[in-house]
């Protein structure tokens, strides 16, 4: 982030003065142990969980966050002078003395292990070896080095395993000029580096296993004052002198900032660097926390005899000299930035976004680029602004809406033109940012920038709106490139057609297409094609749905997407009739599979159609009647038979009617039809065929004729008597009655020899009846008599010589041995005839309560009457009391034989 130039120049030193002021920490007093009062710390430590404060006393204490006292021992018996914790191996190494007058000892605590008297483990104590005062030190990161440096300019380093007392190495040098050692910092820059800085030089070193390299003496002229030096957290040693504050980089000047005062520490903390000045007359310390990598104060206040500023737990706590500690909190990122909008501080905002990534999203910077934009805009400066609004292309959160509608006049147009480029370049522009950017450019006379905006590959957009501003601004070519270009097959024939007029360019490029990437839009585009090039587009299309499946590119042209395509196809045709049909026909005789129901009714249309037209020639309308005849007739329909049926009627298709009617069983429409036709031959024929399941054929073909006056008729009328007389299908008296309503001129002759042969069966079935009635009469009066007689006389049986007895006899006069009786109740000779009644007799009774079928037989009889009286016969009103298991015929009592005196032998 430092970008000045090495080494510095008049221009390098910055003014902190006139850097912005900005209250990015809030001050606030904290409440301490109270057992820290009168205790002169001597150094502070934090750690993650506690800050570890060194007295004179040569006491260690642990602080937890609400700065109370947790831990406490004493690590020296005369005083602990210095303090550094080691994250990684949680180790605390410490500097003091335990003898007056004695060196110093470095010792070694692991702070995951502690006694039983609250001390953690000392593992490690190594004598210093200076008789001079230890005024700092410093340990590496990886704890593989340390530093001590003394008052006489001494610089001591020991590395190592700390671990195994043999393992380390002490090495001591002598700091030129002989000045106290005011700080010490090791620091990482792509190689392990020692910052040194006394009270009159500043030097670095290459540190590895404790030996030093000189790499130069960076400043000559100054050094630094103790507790005034820090490394920060790149590695920088920050140096801070009455005039300012000294930046290095390794082994040069990195940045000067002009920070008047005397200094008594210099704390480099993350991103910022905390200045304490020496106290005034009011002994009020200044106290600055500094941005010099963006030059703003994020802080500045001042407290009273400031004895030690330290960074423990995301604050920075300030002690002072009468106890009293404060706390320096930065402020969430949410409430900087409110400070800053309020300022009109977007850059700075900007920047501090780009450094708060744990708390800014992507969404926040870009609604600072949006912000900035909007403040830029309103000052008019409207280059700058796109600026910022370029930054927030790819954003959710901003809508580009916003940002197009303040640059749609015309002094903005080269504005609107990047922005909307910009969202071509990502990805996220759509059919409306596509018309715009094109206008643009045709309002621009970028011709140059249009053509490579449409033949820019991998380039998303809305190709149709892009073809249409094209075509709008009268860049007929370049539209045209575009749809080629970019494959928009039904825009590039749209085109070739209504722009160019190349009909035979346009039926080229459809024929040289894959089948598969023929889209219906394209076949309607072929519309046009047809009034120009009528017969050359059908054979086209032929070519197109007849291409067999399995050869070339037929088998990625499936059935049904075939199917869909042909029957969108058929709107095209809308005045060319025999186009179609002829498409239809070679689509059927070539691939029949693919023509589907549909499309067979369609080509019905067609054939009945040109039959029915005044206009087609007669050899024309024969050749469409027997095609549409064949198709009705066909064995396997491929029309759907109702709508056939309302084309055949719409046309008057009489033929194709009938044979529907056949197919259907439709009788009566049938013979309907041939009297309409006068067809009276047919219509007999009609009768005989259909008559036999619906009676009321005759009747109304009989009516039918009665009313005809065509001498013709009489023959057919004569033939239809007959097949009344032969079937009986119309009784003779509703024969005569239609005939005698007749208004044709029919005579008495026309039914004389029906009601001759009428009459005469009559008699003759009169004659049968009577016939049977006497002999009933008869035999009921024989059968009343022998009933009689059984009753009133005796019974004398004569049992064949030889039968074995028991007999039983029965009043037929048959004589069986009981043993040869499978049951005595039963006569053998007359079982079968006495079973097949009882058999009759339930089936009469049980067909009588079958009510549904009473009323079918009576609706559909002509003579309702039969009907009823045969049901009366069978007992259809009589009281059931019984099962029809239960029905027996009449039997003589069971007593007949003891009151006749008679008894079983």
């Amino acid at each position: 982030p430092y970008s000045h130039p090495t080494p510095p120049s008049s221009h390098t030193l910055e003014m902190a003065q006139g850097w912005r002021k900005l209250q990015f920490f809030e001050k606030a007093p904290r409440d301490a142990d109270p057992s820290l009062l009168g205790v002169i710390c001597t150094d502070y430590e934090p750690t993650a969980t506690h800050l570890i404060l060194a007295d004179m006393e040569g006491a260690i204490r642990f602080l937890d966050e609400n700065l109370q006292v947790v831990h406490y021992f004493h690590a020296y018996l005369v005083t602990c002078s210095h303090l550094a914790y080691n994250k990684s191996k949680n180790l605390l190494i410490t500097l003091g003395v335990d003898d007056e007058g004695g060196d110093g000892t470095l010792k070694f605590w692991d702070l995951s292990q502690w006694d039983d008297e609250g001390i953690p483990d000392l593992f490690q104590e190594l004598p210093v070896g200076s008789s001079y005062l230890i005024t700092c030190f410093s340990v590496s990161a990886d704890l593989s080095q340390i530093a001590v440096g003394a008052m006489d300019g001494t610089l001591i380093t020991f590395s190592g395993n700390f671990y195994a007392l043999p393992d380390i190495q002490r090495r001591e040098y002598k700091v030129k000029g002989g000045n106290p050692i005011a700080g010490l910092s090791f620091a990482q820059r792509g190689r392990p580096l020692l910052y040194v800085a006394t009270s009159a030089i500043i030097r670095t070193y290459r540190a590895l296993a404790g030996e030093l390299n000189l790499l130069s003496d960076v400043e000559k002229r100054d050094g630094a004052a103790l507790k005034c030096s820090s490394v920060d957290s790149q590695g920088k040693f920050v140096v801070g002198r009455k005039e300012g504050l000294t930046v290095y980089d390794g082994d040069a000047v990195d940045l000067q900032v002009d920070v008047p005062g005397e200094k008594i520490q210099v704390l480099a903390i993350g991103k910022y660097v905390v200045v304490v000045n020496k106290a005034d007359e009011s002994r009020r310390c200044a106290v600055s926390i500094l941005s010099l990598a963006h030059q703003f104060l994020a802080l500045h206040t001042s407290f009273i005899n400031v004895e030690s500023v330290v960074q423990c737990w995301d604050q920075v706590l300030v002690i002072a000299n009468d106890g009293q500690w404060f706390s320096l909190t930065e402020r969430k990122t949410e409430k900087k930035m409110e400070i800053l909008f309020r300022r009109n501080l977007f850059q700075i905002a900007l920047v501090i976004a780009a450094d708060d990534d744990n708390e800014s999203s992507a969404g926040d910077t870009a609604e600072i680029f949006k912000k900035f934009g909007d403040n830029l805009y309103s000052k008019g400066d409207y280059d700058s602004a796109m600026e910022q609004y370029l930054q927030t292309v790819g954003d959710a959160t901003i809508e580009p809406s916003s940002i197009i509608k303040k640059f749609l006049e015309s002094q903005h147009n080269r504005n609107l033109t990047r922005y909307l480029e910009a969202l071509h370049d990502k990805g996220i522009a759509n059919e409306n940012h596509t018309t715009l950017l094109l206008t643009c450019y045709t309002k621009l006379k970028e011709y140059e920038k249009l053509r490579s905006f449409i033949q820019r590959p991998g380039l998303e957009f809305d190709v149709e709106a892009a073809i249409h501003v094209c075509r709008e601004a009268g860049y007929y070519e370049y539209s045209l490139d575009l749809a080629k270009a970019r494959q928009a097959h039904e825009w590039y024939v749209k085109l070739l057609i209504q722009d160019f007029n190349r009909h035979e360019d346009a039926l080229q490029f459809l024929s040289e297409l894959p089948p598969y990437e023929i889209s219906k839009s394209l076949i309607r585009a072929s519309k046009e094609l047809l009034v120009v090039l009528e017969e050359e587009t059908t054979a086209f299309l032929i070519n197109l749905f007849t291409l067999p499946f399995g050869e070339g590119q037929a088998n990625v042209f499936p059935l049904k997407s075939r199917q869909a395509l042909l029957n969108s196809t058929v709107s095209i045709f809308v005045g060319r009739p025999h186009r179609l049909m002829q498409l239809l026909e070679a689509v059927v005789h070539k691939i029949p599979k693919v023509a589907d129901q549909e499309l067979h009714s369609t080509l019905l249309d067609l054939y009945l159609r040109d039959f029915a037209s005044d206009t087609s020639k007669p050899t024309s309308k024969e050749e469409r009647r027997k095609k549409a005849s064949a198709m009705l007739s066909a064995q396997e329909l491929l029309v759907d038979l109702n709508q056939a049926l309302v084309l055949c009627q719409l046309y008057n298709y009489s033929e194709g009617t009938l044979i529907l009617y056949e197919r259907l069983h439709l009788g009566n429409e049938i013979c309907q039809l041939y009297m309409e036709m006068h067809e009276y031959a047919k219509l007999v024929l009609a009768c005989n065929k259909f008559g036999k399941s619906d009676s009321k054929l005759w009747s109304q073909a009989l009516r039918y004729f009665a009313q005809l006056t065509d001498p013709a008729s009489s023959q057919h009328l004569q033939e239809l008597l007959n097949g009344i007389r032969k079937y009986n299908a119309v009784p003779p008296i509703q024969v005569l009655e239609i005939m005698s309503s007749s208004k044709g001129e029919h005579t008495l002759a026309v039914v004389q020899t029906f009601l001759v042969s009428a009459l005469t069966e009559t008699k003759k079935q009169l004659e049968d009846d009577s016939s049977a009635v006497i002999s009933h009469i008869v035999g009921n009066a024989k059968a009343s008599e022998q009933i009689d007689q059984l009753r009133s006389s005796a019974v004398e049986f004569a049992p064949p010589v030889g039968m074995d007895l028991p007999t039983v006899h029965f009043l037929s006069g048959h004589t069986y041995s009981l043993s040869e009786l499978p049951n005595e109740d039963t006569n053998p000779a007359i079982a079968n005839q006495y079973q097949s009644l009882i058999n009759r007799q339930q089936q009469l009774q049980a067909s009588a309560q079958n009510h549904s079928e009473f009323f079918r037989q009576l609706e559909g009889a002509e003579n309702g009457f039969s009907v009823i009286a045969t049901y009366l016969g069978r007992g259809l009103f009589d009281k059931q009391e019984g099962t029809a298991s239960d029905l027996q015929l009449p039997t003589l009592e069971p007593d007949l034989f003891a009151d006749l005196g008679l008894s079983a032998i």
